[in-house]
């Protein structure tokens, strides 16, 4: 994903670990960010990237 369209401003360990390029991290990696660390970059993009999202 483009690091251009991640929030810099908000809690964000994937983009520190990613620093200054696009970011190139498998499924597991973005559920981890999320779930684990609790990455609002990775669950912002879990859920508008989701079918769920798409069909509501």
């Amino acid at each position: 994903m483009p690091k251009a369209s991640l929030d810099t401003n908000t809690w964000s360990p994937m983009v520190k670990d990613f620093t200054n390029q696009d970011l190139d991290v498998t499924l597991a990696d973005l559920l981890t960010y999320a779930v684990s660390k609790s990455d609002n970059n990775a669950c912002d993009f879990l859920y508008t990237k989701s079918l769920v999202a798409q069909l509501r």
